[in-house]
């Protein structure tokens, strides 16, 4: 028999910081929004718009949790598989819900630009917070796999001294991943 899940798969931009929320130590829970705006292709303007956006509430916890805390931040583009939740609590005599997606995997939109994947082992999980290279001014960079699979604090090739690739410029002002579908007819 199979159990029921809401799982869903949404494809946005990381909206808030992601933000360490857990009171107990040992099992790390980190929360972030993500705003979804659906593109579409309007054939009677002859020009390409967008939808309303929907921002979502996303959680996740242990690796995961660390994982995104170290990786993931404002404005970068993602995308998360998860179940849908509904959170239900009470505060001053009045009931309160919120929905939230309980994440299962986050990555970076590839379609967007690049990442860098360091594969940490189990004894590295737990210090990957202190992986993140702390510069002048405030400024972090990535750290990043060695020749022998451990950690460095260098930049990757194409990068700048902030760990961010140049990306081209969209044509016409599209969105990358839609420029194929312009001309075409449905």
């Amino acid at each position: 028999m199979m159990s029921q899940q809401a799982m869903v798969t949404v494809i946005g931009y990381v909206g808030q910081e992601p933000k360490r929320i857990s009171h107990d130590q040992s099992i790390p829970v980190c929360r972030f929004r993500i705003a979804a705006t659906r593109n579409y292709w309007n054939r009677r303007a002859q020009q390409w718009q967008e939808a309303s956006t929907t921002w979502l509430d996303v959680r996740c916890y242990r690796e995961l949790a660390t994982n995104v805390l170290t990786s993931v931040h404002v404005g970068d583009p993602v995308i998360v598989v998860g179940n849908v939740t509904t959170d239900q609590w009470q505060k001053d005599g009045r009931n309160h819900s919120m929905t939230i997606i309980d994440a299962t995997g986050i990555g970076h939109d590839l379609a967007l630009g690049r990442s860098a994947f360091i594969r940490m082992k189990p004894s590295q999980q737990d210090s990957a917070e202190e992986s993140v290279v702390h510069k002048p001014g405030g400024a972090e960079g990535k750290a990043l796999p060695d020749e022998s699979g451990g950690l460095n604090q260098g930049t990757a090739p194409g990068a700048d001294e902030f760990g961010s690739f140049e990306r081209d410029p969209e044509p016409s002002g599209q969105p990358a991943f839609q420029q194929e579908l312009v001309g075409q007819e449905a």
